[in-house]
This record gives C-alpha cells, sequence and structure tokens, in this order.
C-alpha cells in the first residue's frame, strides 16, 4: 500500500536576532533571560571559580513566543510595544531576542489585544 500526504504548508522558525540588527516595526519576542549572580554565592569552592567572576544563568522567558513590535533601538536598550498598548525597555545584555514572521506576530498580536 502506497501513501502520500502532500503538505504544501510552509513551516517557519523564530530566528535569534543580533542587537544590531534589530529595526523600528521589527517583531520580536524573548528566547531566553539571563542572570548573573556573584560567583561566591553559587558555590562554595573558591578553587572552581573566582570570587569576583559572575555565574550566567539562561532562564524561560515568563511567557514565551510573547510578540513585542520594536520602537526605538538605542542599543543596548530597545524600546517596545506590548499588544495592550504598554511600552518598556529592554537591556540586550539581559536577554536574547528571536525576530518572528510578520505573519504569525501580527495574528498572535489580534489575539493578545483582545485580552
Amino acid at each position: 500500500m502506497k501513501s502520500q500526504t502532500l503538505d504544501n504548508s510552509k513551516t517557519h522558525l523564530a530566528r535569534p536576532v543580533a542587537p544590531e540588527d534589530l529595526r523600528r516595526g521589527m517583531y520580536v519576542a524573548l528566547l531566553n533571560e539571563i542572570d548573573e549572580f556573584p560567583s561566591f554565592l553559587w558555590c562554595c569552592d573558591s578553587q572552581l571559580l573566582p570570587a569576583e567572576s559572575p555565574v550566567c544563568i539562561n532562564f524561560l522567558p515568563r511567557r514565551p513566543g510573547y510578540p513585542l513590535r520594536v520602537v526605538e533601538v538605542c542599543l543596548p536598550f530597545v524600546l517596545v510595544d506590548q499588544p495592550q498598548g504598554e511600552r518598556f525597555s529592554l537591556d540586550v545584555r539581559q536577554c536574547h531576542l528571536a525576530r518572528l514572521k510578520k505573519r504569525f506576530a501580527r495574528k498572535a498580536w489580534q489575539i493578545r489585544r483582545r485580552k
């Protein structure tokens, strides 16, 4: 028995975007958030890490895939809009951003705006 599946739909990936590639009007989402802790809080063994070096830990964002629209860029800061109309500033040293496809972002934006 031969079966054939026809799938004409395209799958798109959210791709990481470098801070210098951010532009006004671009839709982005947080990929991960970065927190730094002093190494002396991380472990009690001073031979593993010097006391002055920070330990960086990546965390998943609280709202993954949440669409944000870039309003203005002044590196390392990025001013973004939320679907509900609120604006806030991101520090790209403390997070990694992914560029969203416009079609996905607009649909997600409309859904979030209604809530």
